[in-house]
């Protein structure tokens, strides 16, 4: 009973950050940190276009940003008019951007949150929200030179205590602000890079998200094409562990025409020897190196067909797995 309350504080008193991923819909915020009978203070991203910074939001003009809040604590006062339900509905943004949310407690005081500090990475709930519009999407590739490669879904073999990296390559329209994040599909997600141009065009790494600790203490970037168009961004994951297993998403977002454009720039997944997966994930196999692992297949309908990739011999290339 003990260990069942240590585990029930322990959830309560740390934050969780979660990448959403929508086409044209419009989706409903829930703040998984409040209680049904918590009032919550909401924030979206300043001027409804950042995605580093956060001003208050105000439930009585359809969720629209109400005004700056400073990094000190500030009581509420009766006049605010902001969000303080647990849920919300995020019309007034109709191509996502980032949500943070806190229950209000004591004096009912709060301040804006960043996510490079510690304290409120384990406090408040962050929210990436990515409302594509397919048809715009596919009219901005065609028009967009040079043209990016399409997606192709991908799975990593990775042998434990080897290193393993992901890359991601995107094209910017010149000198417009854009954010890029990995994400592992975890529940609630896990954020291990971001990068951004949004303050004044200079690159900044690990401020849009919340990092986490233990995967940035064994994790190298390398960044090339600062300032121009095409970029590339890898990540290495030194010292593979059973953990690492899962998949992992490259997201980009570029403020364009007053809305973000979103997309997922690269769609990994890694197997760790050793790992088990379950749910809509992958199962290893018992058996040895050079063949396909008994399980395998498309985890989602519809989705296009995996390339397998292993980091190492044995393995023949171009295998493609069916459902």
């Amino acid at each position: 009973m003990m260990f069942l309350l240590i585990l029930i504080l322990l959830r309560e008193s740390t934050g969780d950050t979660f990448f959403r991923h929508y086409e044209k819909e419009t989706p409903t915020l829930t703040c998984s940190k409040a209680a049904a009978e918590d009032e919550i203070v909401w924030y979206a991203g300043q001027g409804s276009s950042s995605l580093l910074k956060f001003e208050l939001m105000n439930c009585d003009e359809n969720g629209k940003p109400l005004q700056p809040c400073g990094v000190e604590e500030k009581e509420l006062e009766e006049s605010d008019s902001l969000c303080t339900e647990r849920n919300i509905f995020i019309s007034a943004f109709p191509a996502g951007g980032i949500f943070a949310c806190k229950p209000l407690i004591d004096n009912k005081s709060y301040r804006c949150p960043v996510f490079n500090d510690e304290d409120d990475c384990n406090t408040y709930d962050f929210f990436i929200i990515a409302i594509i519009n397919s048809t715009d999407q596919v009219k901005s590739d065609e028009t967009r030179k040079p043209v990016e490669p399409p997606l192709s879904p991908v799975v990593k073999m990775v042998n434990e205590k080897d290193n393993f990296t992901l890359s991601c390559e995107f094209v910017t329209k010149g000198n417009d602000p854009f954010a890029m994040y990995w994400i592992k599909d975890t529940d609630p997600n896990t954020c291990i890079f971001s990068v951004t141009n949004e303050d004044n065009g200079v690159f900044y790494h690990d401020d849009n998200c919340c990092i986490d600790a233990t995967i940035k203490r064994r994790r190298t970037n390398n960044s090339t094409g600062s300032g121009e168009e095409h970029q590339r961004h890898d990540i290495t994951i030194h010292n593979a562990i059973p953990s690492d297993s899962g998949r992992y998403l490259c997201v980009f977002s570029e403020w364009h025409k007053k809305q973000h454009k979103w997309k997922i720039r690269a769609n990994v997944s890694v197997e760790v020897k050793g790992a088990m997966w379950t749910g809509n994930a992958l199962k290893t196999s018992s058996g040895g190196s050079g063949h396909c692992p008994a399980g395998y297949g498309v985890w989602a309908s519809g989705a296009l067909p995996l390339k397998l990739e292993r980091l190492g011999p044995t393995l023949t290339p171009g295998i493609t797995m069916k459902p």
